[in-house]
């Protein structure tokens, strides 16, 4: 081997050797982070796994959606009524006017309503909002939900699973239709008007025809905040809690078995520690189901 020769070999074992030192280096490295990350996850973790375990229970039953359970989830109709009753102060819930308020206040106010709007208001599901003509075509319409008083007027159609329905011979869609009757309707005319139109999610929708758009997420997230609160009754916060359950559950989808799954990762990783794949796929599942078990 001439030295040329012996130089570059020399030169390649300290390249090789310097590799294989800071490739182990490295290697310690990430075994120390991954020892810290894992130790981190179960210590923050520990408390909340447990808390799930127990609530995804198969023993302690899961929460019904009395809607879905009965065949009538997907019906507007039942479940606008269902809804309806909550919102009504004067319906026996023990709610008084805390969930009317906590879903409408904030709009009561963009609309200037007085601060005492929600006292001696009226609540009606399927209201008829009167009839109209354009261009020698009379048409009429009766909204899901209706909320008024002397000096205010609340719309709130409720679409669960259809879109707006259409007319055969005009060319506005129904919230149009709708804007027409109440700008008509000589009881409503003169009142402060808010139109809602609520949907299970909103897909970034922007106000539609003149209509805000709200979504139960922000119906059940309103929701669990008053049953929060210390001063609820009992059978408040059942009431309350049974509603925000059918919310959340129904008529959209069914979460048994997300549930049952939830609680088998649960157990898996109390009782054989962390493991990656199904540390993500837990936290997946919690977080898509997040408001069913802050209820529960």
């Amino acid at each position: 081997m001439d030295l040329n020769n012996l130089e570059k070999t020399i030169e390649n074992i300290k390249i090789a050797f310097n590799r294989t030192y800071a490739e182990d280096i490295l290697k310690e490295k990430i075994s120390k982070i991954k020892d810290v990350y894992i130790s981190s996850w179960e210590k923050e973790n520990l408390e909340f796994l447990k808390e799930v375990y127990n609530k995804t229970s198969i023993d302690n039953g899961f929460p019904v959606p009395v809607l879905t359970v009965c065949g009538k989830g997907t019906k507007e109709i039942r479940f606008t009524k269902y809804l309806a009753y909550y919102l009504d102060p004067n319906n026996y819930h023990g709610l008084q006017y805390k969930f009317l308020k906590a879903i409408l206040n904030q709009k009561c106010k963009e609309a200037d309503f007085r601060d005492d709007w929600h006292e001696n208001c009226k609540v009606e599901s399927e209201y008829y909002l009167g009839k109209s003509t354009i261009n020698a075509k009379k048409f009429s319409g009766t909204v899901d939900i209706a909320i008024w008083d002397y000096d205010f007027f609340i719309a709130i159609e409720n679409k669960i699973l259809s879109g707006e329905s259409d007319h055969p011979d005009l060319n506005l869609n129904q919230l149009e239709r709708y804007n027409e009757l109440i700008s008509n309707n000589s009881d409503l005319k003169d009142k402060k008007t808010i139109k809602i139109y609520l949907k299970p999610g909103l897909n970034n929708e922007k106000n539609k025809s003149g209509w805000s758009p709200l979504s139960y997420e922000y119906i059940i997230n309103r929701g669990i905040k008053i049953l929060d609160e210390s001063k609820l009754s009992l059978t408040a916060r059942e009431n309350l809690a049974r509603l925000l359950i059918d919310l959340a559950i129904g008529p959209f989808n069914k979460v048994s078995d997300s549930l049952l799954e939830i609680n088998r990762l649960a157990k898996e990783l109390l009782e054989e520690g962390f493991m990656l794949q199904k540390s993500i796929k837990f936290d997946r599942l919690t977080s898509e189901h997040e408001r069913i078990l802050k209820i529960l």
